[in-house]
């Protein structure tokens, strides 16, 4: 062995304390030179066993028998090792096993593989499917023993996927009829089942098109398509076609459809008992021109005149069976009937357009208007107070007497400040006065006489109903007067006026209401006989402003500092009996007491700086109060460790506080030691050093005469 395989050697030889082993009582003490584990290598399956066998050998090679032989195993999770050298292979891995007799080790290496896959069992063994059934199979490895080896890979193929394919978890879906060989591998075994696949009966029979339309005296020839339940078409099926009506259509037994004569048939094909049907639907000989009779016509507003239509179809024959519709290009000017009866309505000019499926003809009709002979307007004449309105009606005739509607009639007003018209007749009264209403028709007008009366004050409201004001405020009331048509007033005149103007004075043209004491009054706002009213109330002023005083004070913690608050309204003037609320920035360091009054004992803790502030509502005023320590109460001393070695330093850590447990800053301390030969401090920094093994306090005293002390065991080693 060279230097590094002994280097290696002695590396796993002191490892091996830290194995798992068994071991035999030991003999007595023979010369060791040399252990010999057979077989040096091996290879086992999970939870199988293997016997190791030691050769002990002395300096000259020979065997030593009765040397007591202790085993051990570097990596326990791997493989187990007996007393008597029998492994066992838990995990799959590789690790040593050593055999150990008087400071000499022989060394074999096991490698634990997985348990080899000896057969595969696929179930079932045989399908019988239809096309598109899915069926799940199942396969398992065993190992030689019959173990079932659950954590092996099985792979799933088809021998024909146009027959059947094969999921990779074993889900077979049957394709199309035929046979094919499922097999089921894992380590290289294998296992297979033999599935056959027909089609299925038939659940549908799809004919197409469908619907189907057609013309009389056309052929067409149907598709079809025949399916199982899983809507897999089916091959090789034959059809019974037949027609529901061969007076419309007749079908041959290859599904050709001859359409005989116009209307509708239902087209069966049945398979198998199962049928399939498509609506047809059959319409006559397509028509080639319309034509209208006269093509132009004069008609006057109200009468009538009735055009003739003549159809006829490809063939040229004149067919009275065609369905015509009739429109009208201006239906203000002429309407038409679906008879082709033309009436008047306006003059003008309108086109009458007869259609027939896709051809059209068309006459261009004339409409004349009889002149108007009268407008009568009703009522005659209307007295309307100022603000109504009512509506008028115009009768219009022609000249020969009749009653038209059709005719424009445009209004007017001869004085539209009294009252005004709109063009549908309806009057509104403006202003007192009169004024006459016209409707005119052609060269004919009607007349109506109005006359229109003043609309009394029917109430007046002041908003806001409810004003509220600090005294020295000013405020703005609004009056709103209505008529008695419920018709607001514009630009009334207002007289305001207050009935107590020593609490609220108001300006008797505008309505703007000063605060002048603290009180309640009613502002009135009359107008045309009628008031309405506001109830004003007046409240002393506002809160201006806080101040506190002292506005910043000092303290030693633990001192009562006592504030007062001075409240002022907006004019200036002190405001007594108020109620302040009072609270600290930071209560820890100060705690105002108080009950609501002005004044507040702020109760100090620690030290620090404090804001105080007194407010009543969001108006507030604010001190300081900055707290000092007190005087100095103990010392608190701090180590990194309570352990030092000798001839190491370490730095203590002093800490004055006051009777608050507040840190009194600025502090000098005296350091001393309770034995110097165990440790050291030095006096003025507190850094200590050890000397010799021993236990020693370490202590820090204020500098001032009668200064606190503080101190800390330490442990020198």
């Amino acid at each position: 062995m060279g230097r590094i395989g002994r280097t290696l050697a002695t590396v796993f030889l002191v490892a091996l304390s830290g194995w798992s082993c068994g071991s035999t009582s030991p003999d007595a003490t023979p010369q060791v030179a040399s252990i010999v584990v057979s077989p040096a290598t091996s290879t086992l399956s999970l939870n199988a066993q293997l016997p190791l066998q030691a050769e002990v050998k002395d300096g000259s090679g020979s065997v030593v028998s009765g040397a007591a032989v202790t085993w051990t195993v570097q990596d326990s999770k791997i493989v187990s090792v007996s007393a008597a050298g029998v492994v066992t292979a838990l995990a799959i891995g590789s690790t040593q096993v050593a055999a150990n007799a008087l400071g000499k080790s022989g060394i074999a290496t096991i490698t634990v593989t997985k348990t080899p896959v000896a057969n595969v069992v696929l179930l079932p063994s045989r399908i019988d499917a239809t096309v598109g059934s899915k069926t799940q199979l199942s396969a398992t490895a065993f190992d030689a023993a019959g173990n079932a080896l659950g954590d092996r890979a099985i792979i799933w193929s088809s021998s024909n996927q146009a027959v059947a394919t094969v999921s990779t978890t074993g889900l077979v879906t049957a394709v199309a009829p035929g046979t094919s060989t499922i097999t089921a591998a894992s380590e290289g075994k294998t296992s297979t089942a033999t599935i056959t696949v027909a089609q299925g009966a038939v659940a549908r029979v799809v004919v197409s098109p469908n619907p189907v339309t057609m013309v009389a005296g056309q052929s067409s020839q149907l598709a079809l398509s025949v399916r199982d339940a899983s809507d897999n078409v089916l091959t090789g099926k034959s059809a019974v076609w037949s027609s529901s009506n061969t007076a419309v259509a007749t079908v041959a037994s290859d599904g050709t459809v001859k359409a005989i004569a116009a209307g509708s048939a239902t087209i069966t094909a049945t398979v198998d008992g199962v049928g399939g049907t498509t609506a047809l639907t059959v319409s006559n000989i397509p028509v080639s021109s319309v034509t209208l009779s006269p093509t132009a016509a004069t008609v006057s507003t109200g009468s009538s005149t009735t055009l003739a239509v003549t159809v006829k179809d490809a063939n040229g024959q004149v067919v009275t069976d065609r369905v015509v519709s009739w429109s009208t290009s201006n239906p203000l000017i002429a309407t038409v009937s679906q008879a082709g009866v033309v009436t008047g309505i306006a003059p003008g000019t309108a086109t009458i357009t007869a259609t027939s499926e896709t051809k059209s003809a068309n006459a261009t009709v004339t409409v004349t208007l009889v002149p108007v002979g009268r407008v009568q307007v009703a009522p005659a004449s209307v007295s309307l107070p100022a603000g109504q309105g009512t509506t008028l009606t115009a009768t219009v005739t022609d000249a020969n007497g009749q009653v038209v509607t059709n005719r424009p009639v445009s209004w007017s007003t001869s004085n539209p400040g009294v009252a005004t018209v709109s063009q549908t007749g309806v009057v509104a009264a403006v202003g007192v006065g009169t004024a006459t209403i016209s409707a005119t028709s052609g060269a004919a007008t009607g007349t109506s006489a109005i006359t229109v009366t003043a609309a009394p004050i029917q109430s007046v409201t002041v908003s806001p109903s409810t004003l509220s004001l600090a005294q020295g405020q000013t405020g703005a009331l609004s009056a709103t007067v209505v008529d008695a048509t419920g018709s607001t007033v514009s630009n009334p005149s207002i007289s305001w006026s207050s009935r107590n103007p020593a609490v609220a004075s108001v300006d008797a043209n505008t309505g703007a209401v000063t605060a002048v004491g603290v009180g309640s009054t009613t502002i009135d706002a009359s107008s045309g006989g009628k008031t309405g009213s506001s109830a004003v109330t007046v409240t002393p002023p506002a809160i201006a402003s806080i101040t506190i005083s002292p506005s910043s004070s000092n303290a030693t913690a633990g001192q009562v500092v006592q504030l007062t608050a001075t409240v002022l309204d907006a004019l200036g003037n002190p405001v007594t009996n108020s109620t302040v609320t009072w609270t600290s920035s930071d209560v820890q360091v100060a705690s105002p007491k108080s009950t609501g009054n002005v004044t507040a004992d702020v109760t100090t803790s620690k030290a620090g700086p404090a804001t105080i502030t007194a407010s009543i509502g969001n108006v507030s005023g604010t001190a300081t109060i900055t707290v000092n320590p007190g005087a100095v109460a103990s010392v608190t001393v701090t180590a990194p460790s309570n352990n030092l070695k000798a001839g190491n330093t370490m730095q203590l850590t002093a800490t004055a506080f006051d009777s608050k447990g507040n840190p009194v800053p600025n502090q000098s301390f005296i350091w001393t030691s309770s034995n110097t030969t165990v440790a050291t401090v030095s006096s003025t920094s507190g850094l200590v050093t050890g000397k010799k093994s021993g236990n020693v306090t370490i202590k820090a005293q204020t500098a001032l005469i009668g200064g606190k002390t503080g101190s800390v065991q330490i442990n020198v080693k």
